[in-house]
């Protein structure tokens, strides 16, 4: 049974719902059940190398034989089910995997230098799709496969329970497939007549940190490996080794000619040794050492019972031969594309839907509410509820996005980074954005291949769409294509960057009406101004002249939408030179009964009229007032021909 905390649950989550998806299984089994083998090989992404002729020639006609029957019985779709993966989640590349050997010279120069054999070499690095299936005598291998024929023979695919230490059932399942009650589960070591419950045993041991009484509860005490479990590479392999598998390793050793009962786990990994008298001894590996690697399979947990343990996959959505070998009766197959599906967002104190239609995100507002919100956000005001998924989505710094559409984005790019070309132009046929991007930042055509000759034509040419210029993590500056986006305000971007007496001369020179015009955040511009001692009332006034235009046209004549701009705008008065700590914190704001007066100031009348009953004299007059702040006064926003005028429009008697 699979350890858990050793198996990386996300990425192999990913890994089995995406690497192999569903349309390659059904079509490579289609193949492989009407006897074309090759086409079963095409199917699932593989370049066949073999030529049965030269073997004959070369290696006679019953070795030719074999090698043409075991192609018959390959499940291509299953070796790459199984095939070794790196800690991104791909293929690991260039590895060699020797599946079978015909011959009698296994062991000699340590290895299959002359033995004929079936090989499979996983893509490199720039080829990052295509695994090459050979036939012939070759000395190098990564991973001996030849006793794990249930991982890629499609009729020997019912061994597999075996090797993950089942007798009746699986440990930690019952028979019917269901993961078994915590409380049934043995408190103590059941004893050598019950090895599925002492497989669960000595799992629940590891997973308790309690390795060295895992060792000793499979027979293999620390003292025969103490040279490597005190080291600190050994103990990390030690770890997240599957101790209950210990004895299939110790039978695959024993089937090795004397002399050869070595064994290496993993690249780096201690060297396993099976001595004489039948013990097992780990030591640190030399750099000199050329014990042979042993198959992954072999000593690491199963990241399909993990997963199927762990809740994170039904038994119908493994490999089906997979799920009707470890679980009869429940095989299906990984999901296949889906169409968008709505998300659930508390908007205005109701649930409402989002969800995504012909690659553009829809709600249940009206394009008059949008407008609105809009506006709102335009003058500083926060992002609630429906309006803030948009930017969610484009710019995932923004804030949470709903569980449904961050599932649905990640299985987009689960499937475009895993090579699923045709399950991504499903994805975007049905209705999905074909310009999302991930938690990186990356698009989608990011993950393209690097030869674009590599990559579906169909895909490249959907994804060649206008994108800014951004950072691809793996990349470095890359162009998608199109013009690099404007600054939204370039002002906003030489905070920091200069000294805040220049910056502000700068913004002295300036026409400030057309300042106002390339910022679409108005209140990011409020804060400069209002904490500036450099500006006269001339540019004052005429800026808030030019910002009265723009609320005007966004806000209309609804006196709540002013009102609730107004309460929406964040407060910062201050000094220039206090911009640099407290321009991205959230500022404090007004109450309802104090509005901004910089934006009500320009409403039309009708608004004022409001504002000017709804406020009275009292309160009207404080909140035009200057505020302390921090024991300091700073000069009143407005001139008092200003603060007259608006009284006299909000109805108010004039000040005496």
């Amino acid at each position: 049974m699979a350890k858990i905390d050793v198996v990386d649950l996300d990425l192999w989550e990913g890994v089995r719902r995406y690497a192999v998806p569903h349309h390659v299984i059904e079509r490579a089994a289609r193949r492989r059940a009407a006897g074309d083998w090759r086409g079963a090989c095409e199917a699932a992404g593989f370049t066949v190398d073999v030529d049965l002729a030269r073997m004959k020639d070369v290696n006679g006609q019953e070795v030719a034989d074999a090698v043409e029957e075991d192609l018959r019985r390959l499940a291509p779709d299953l070796l790459l089910w199984h095939a070794p993966r790196d800690e991104t989640g791909r293929l690991v590349p260039g590895e060699r995997l020797v599946l079978a050997g015909y011959g009698e010279r296994w062991f000699e120069r340590g290895g299959m230098e002359y033995t004929p054999a079936l090989c499979v070499e996983l893509p490199g690095r720039w080829n990052r799709w295509r695994l090459i299936l050979e036939a012939g005598p070759d000395g190098r291998f990564d991973q001996d496969w030849t006793g794990l024929r249930c991982l890629w023979d499609a009729d020997r695919a019912a061994e597999l329970p075996a090797l993950e230490g089942a007798d009746r059932r699986l440990p930690f399942f019952e028979p019917d497939g269901r993961v078994r009650d915590p409380g049934l589960l043995p408190r103590r070591h059941p004893g050598p007549a019950a090895p599925v419950e002492r497989a669960e045993w000595i799992t629940l041991l590891q997973e308790s940190d309690r390795s060295a009484e895992a060792f000793a509860a499979a027979g293999y005490g620390l003292l025969s490996l103490h040279a490597a479990a005190g080291h600190w590479t050994g103990r990390w392999w030690w770890d997240s080794c599957a101790v209950h598998k210990l004895p299939g390793l110790v039978r695959l050793l024993q089937e090795r000619p004397p002399g050869h009962r070595r064994l290496r786990l993993g690249d780096y990994g201690p060297v396993v040794t099976l001595a004489e008298d039948g013990t097992l001894r780990g030591e640190i590996r030399d750099l000199g050492d050329s014990a042979q690697r042993v198959a992954d399979p072999w000593w690491r947990p199963s990241p399909d019972l993990a997963l199927v343990r762990a809740g994170r996959l039904t038994p119908g959505e493994l490999h089906p031969l997979v799920g009707a070998a470890l679980f009869p009766g429940q095989a299906g197959g990984p999901r296949p594309p889906r169409a968008p599906i709505p998300a659930t967002v508390r908007c205005q104190g109701e649930e409402h839907q989002v969800w995504f239609e012909n690659g553009e995100l829809r709600t249940c507002h009206t394009a008059a509410e949008r407008q609105r919100e809009e506006a709102l956000a335009a003058i500083g005001g926060p992002r609630a509820g429906c309006f803030a998924v948009p930017r969610t989505w484009g710019d995932l710094q923004r804030g949470p996005m709903p569980p449904e559409l961050a599932d649905q984005r990640d299985e987009l790019f689960g499937r475009m980074a895993h090579g699923d070309a045709e399950g991504v132009l499903r994805m975007l046929e049905l209705g999905h954005d074909p310009s999302t991007r991930d938690r990186e930042g990356r698009f989608l055509a990011d993950l393209l291949p690097a030869r674009r000759s590599q990559a579906d034509p169909r895909l490249a040419a959907l994804l060649d769409v206008p994108a800014p210029w951004h950072r691809a993590p793996r990349a470095g500056l890359r162009r998608i294509s199109g013009p690099p986006a404007a600054d939204p305000w370039p002002l906003l971007q030489q905070l920091g960057q200069v000294r805040w007496s220049r910056l502000s001369q700068k913004l002295n020179e300036q026409n400030l009406p057309e300042v106002l015009r390339d910022t679409p955040r108005i209140d990011l511009l409020i804060r400069v101004v209002d904490g500036s001692r450099h500006f006269d009332a001339a540019y004052a006034r005429a800026f808030w002249d030019r910002i009265g235009v723009r609320l005007r046209a966004a806000l209309g004549t609804d006196p709540q939408v002013w009102f609730l701009a107004a309460e929406r705008l964040p407060v910062h008065r201050g000094r220039l030179d206090d911009l640099p700590g407290r321009l991205w914190r959230p500022a404090p704001r007004i109450g309802p009964v104090y509005p901004d007066m910089r934006v009500l100031a320009q409403a039309p009348p009708e608004v004022l009229t409001e504002l000017g009953a709804r406020l009275g004299v009292d309160d009207f007059e404080r909140a035009l007032d200057h505020t302390p702040h921090r024991g300091r006064r700073y000069p009143k926003p407005w001139t008092e021909p200003a603060v007259d005028d608006l009284r006299r429009r909000a109805g108010l008697p004039p000040k005496r």
